[in-house]
């Protein structure tokens, strides 16, 4: 049996090719010399090399604390690490992001190293010199290198010019961080401010660049205590270490917008991987059970919930990888709307998937016990990654915040680019009654958001808003993941509908086809959602029109 199921690549596929038509990118000349291939074969080579390279070297590592500098260097030649992928294999971001999700359920210590030395590449290949490039990228793309971002929501550091580089100095406290290992250096992304106006991004490696043996920086730690895996938590000093300026933002939150929204796909489809993770155990427990039967039927609830989150999920991180390939290779006209939808998205699902992430483990703990701790599973390793990969950048507190300042901001612009797409589904296009039920509840939902949106617009008092920031996105992402469950449910029916079923007599239909019974699955999974996850939400809906609190 292998270790990555064939329903989460199946799901992967069907999110991309039928639900979101990802093949449409072809039309951009980027994508030219790919008219024959089919985006999503990327997702078979992911699966071959998790089967060849990743599993074989996790079940056999010992030091869990080290990265397998062998296993790294086959992975970054097989392109995932870098921008574009390996040559002749260029894959729009949402592909990548289902890749991903396989290779954090095979090697989630790997995984996570390869996307941030990625997005680090990205920033370098925009916004560093030429002179900065040429020093750092052949590090990273050979895999001598790994980038790691060391971000938080405060400016500690201070940037002085010297020569072709900043000295930068100051301390970082109670950060997470990754320290050299097995010979790689280590290329660290900070902020520092060079003056009253403005704040650096610098690109700083830990380790002298051109020197035979290794030398340090600058950069020293202290206070050290162990994280999951090879992460550590604890005090970063620099004196006048040798950094690199990539470009100047005016505060943290231009960093935020120009960072860490495209790193936030990656945080949101960990998340994804983790409630797989939680799915592998959750079939693997009822599969040893003596009482599989009576286990069925007692976390029936809990087990489609689990499945329902994880497929709405998973659509819309990948939808909002989708329309950041959109913004890329759109044209002007169509730009702004994928700009908009992407940007407030990207804030909500981070926020929301660490949170629904943390709500299943616990559901999980509360139906299994001591059997979470199993190696499939490895509860607290799961816990402390969402911590650690969660922790950068801002809080989900700020976060939450930012995401209500973004909605008000333009009268409303961007959460109405979120609502137009809402715009295009009506009851009607449903063929079974489970499909149209889950759909009118779901468009009353919407206009609750859409009455919230026009009170928070109007009003000057935006402070009490800020105190139901995270309740309002914690809303917001619910009425998302919905959305996209029914777009996976309407798809299911189309197909269903092109194969002559009956709907009427849906569960002969389902008796006498295994496609039926699958595709009919999203459906059900839409309803479960809407009517027991979702409909919970209107107590949040009541608290906010009243914005009543207990204020100390």
């Amino acid at each position: 049996m292998k270790f990555i199921d064939d329903y989460f690549v199946q799901k992967s596929n069907f999110i991309l090719n039928d639900t979101l038509k990802v093949d449409v990118l072809k039309h951009s000349g980027i994508f030219s010399k790919q008219k024959e291939l089919a985006f999503t074969d990327g997702l078979f080579n992911a699966t071959s090399l998790t089967d060849s390279l990743l599993i074989p070297k996790k079940q056999t590592q010992k030091k869990k604390n080290k990265i397998d500098k062998e296993l790294w260097h086959k992975f970054q030649k097989e392109g995932w690490t870098n921008v574009s992928g390996k040559p002749g294999i260029i894959l729009p971001e949402s592909v990548i992001m289902a890749a991903y999700e396989i290779f954090y359920l095979a090697n989630s210590n790997l995984a996570i190293q390869a996307a941030f030395t990625r997005e680090l590449i990205k920033l370098l290949e925009r916004h560093g010199s030429s002179k900065i490039n040429q020093m750092l990228l052949p590090l990273l793309n050979s895999g001598d290198a790994l980038g790691v971002p060391i971000l938080n929501d405060t400016v500690s550091l201070t940037a002085n010019p010297k020569d072709d580089h900043f000295e930068i100095s100051g301390k970082l406290t109670d950060v997470f961080y990754f320290k050299p290992q097995a010979g790689l250096n280590i290329i660290q992304l900070v902020t520092a401010r060079i003056d009253q106006q403005s704040i650096g991004i610098f690109a700083i490696p830990y380790y002298q660049l051109g020197q035979k043996q290794e030398r340090s920086n600058g950069i020293t730690t202290s206070d050290q205590t162990m994280a999951p895996e090879n992460w550590l938590i604890g005090n970063l000093t620099y004196n006048k270490a040798k950094g690199h300026l990539l470009t100047t933002v005016a505060s943290p939150t231009e960093l935020s917008e120009l960072f860490l929204d495209e790193l936030n796909h990656q945080l949101s489809i960990f998340c994804v991987a983790t409630i797989a993770r939680l799915i592998i155990t959750e079939n693997s427990i009822n599969q040893s059970s003596n009482n599989k039967k009576n286990i069925a039927v007692q976390h029936s609830d809990f087990k489609s919930t689990l499945y329902a989150i994880y497929e709405g999920l998973k659509g819309a991180v990948l939808s909002s990888s989708f329309k950041y390939d959109c913004k890329l290779y759109a044209g002007e006209a169509q730009a702004d709307h994928f700009i908009n939808s992407h940007k407030l998205t990207s804030i909500i699902l981070k926020l929301y998937s660490s949170n629904i992430a943390f709500d299943l483990i616990r559901q999980g703990i509360n139906h299994f016990g001591l059997s979470m701790y199993s190696d499939n599973f490895d509860m607290s390793q799961q816990i402390n990654k969402i911590i650690a990969f969660h922790s950068l950048g801002n809080k989900n507190a700020n976060l939450a915040q930012a995401a209500v300042h973004n909605l008000i901001k333009n009268e409303g612009k961007l959460i109405s680019s979120i609502l137009g797409d809402y715009q295009n589904i009506d009851a009607h296009q449903a063929n079974s009654p489970q499909l149209r039920s889950a759909i009118g509840i779901w468009l009353e939902y919407v206009g609750g958001v859409i009455l919230l949106q026009d009170d928070m617009t109007n009003d000057k008092d935006l402070t009490s808003w800020q105190l139901f920031a995270e309740r309002y996105t914690m809303l917001l992402g619910n009425v998302i993941i919905s959305y996209h469950l029914i777009q996976q449910a309407l798809e299911s029916e189309k197909q269903m509908e092109q194969i002559g079923v009956n709907f009427f007599n849906i569960s002969l239909e389902i008796e006498k086809n295994e496609t039926v019974e699958k595709l009919f699955q999203n459906v059900l999974l839409a309803e479960h959602f809407v009517h027991n996850v979702l409909t919970l939400q209107e107590r949040q809906i009541r608290i906010l029109q009243k914005k009543s609190g207990i204020l100390f």
